[in-house]
């Protein structure tokens, strides 16, 4: 869950679900490799841990079909100008780019400035361009937009995820990750089985690498393993009492008005 809702598809959650799930005993735990599917908004995606002594020590998913769906689109950012951006999917839409195609340098930008171009041009995007997803047009929309340094295939990268109402990802972004890959990949850049180490904003990356073609698929579409560590940071237990009137949640009025007309037919109920 985000501040807008949910992701179609969440490549940390699913690395901390693996973990979770397999040290939980909520599917049977197997070493050195437990492999299990997920069903997500985005479809099904094959998931594998790690198991060493028990514990989950990485944990790694194949992506659904992946695939650059518009290659160098042009579009009019208010305070950036005309920039090209390439439009990928990896389980959800993206918007592409260089930090230097917004004038910005990754690396010494701040990050606020980073994230003021990452929502500007996903507002641009979402406003510009018709997205059609090849088999569900619920996954038809633009996610958010990726912004990534300058370096090379071969080289380590780093990129920082904007979406929803100007949040970024702690990690490289599982999702964000599959569709620059499958970007790369359909431009020639990368090759079937080429490993590729990312970071987020933070010095914790993924790797990922591509497993298959999609016979059948989009043009080049590629199904893309990505490979993370995860660690526990809490938990929380919620109490329902018989007596609490909002024990199962409540819903906003959208007008107090209509809250006095709910408690006027309770009280004539009661």
């Amino acid at each position: 869950m985000h501040n807008e809702g949910y992701s179609t598809m969440c490549g940390h959650a699913t690395v901390a679900l693996g973990k979770w799930l397999v040290e939980g005993g909520h599917v049977a735990r197997r070493e050195p490799e437990t492999r299990f599917a997920l069903e997500l908004p985005c479809g099904l995606v094959e998931v594998t841990a790690q198991v060493e002594a028990g514990k989950v020590v990485s944990s790694a998913f194949v992506s659904v079909p992946a695939f650059l769906a518009r290659r160098d689109v042009q579009i009019d950012v208010p305070g950036f100008g005309a920039m090209i951006a390439d439009l990928c999917y990896g389980g959800a839409y993206y918007l592409v780019a260089p930090a230097s195609a917004a004038g910005l340098d990754l690396h010494t930008a701040p990050l606020a400035a980073l994230v003021a171009a990452g929502t500007q041009i996903t507002a641009a995007g979402r406003a510009q361009l018709q997205i059609a997803h090849p088999e569900d047009p619920d996954l038809a929309f633009l996610y958010g937009t990726i912004l990534t340094d300058d370096s090379p295939a071969d080289a380590a990268s780093f990129n920082l995820c904007i979406f929803a109402d100007g949040q970024i990802d702690r990690s490289p972004t599982g999702s964000g990750v599959t569709a620059r890959m499958a970007r790369d990949f359909a431009r020639g850049l990368i090759g079937k089985g080429q490993k590729r180490r990312f970071y987020g904003p933070t010095p914790v990356p993924f790797t990922a690498a591509i497993t298959a073609e999609v016979a059948g698929g989009r043009d080049r579409s590629v199904r893309v393993r990505v490979a993370g560590t995860s660690a526990y940071a809490g938990s929380a237990r919620f109490q329902i009492h018989a007596d609490d009137p909002l024990a199962w949640g409540f819903s906003l009025p959208d007008r107090y008005a209509d809250l006095k007309t709910l408690i006027t037919a309770q009280e004539r109920s009661a």
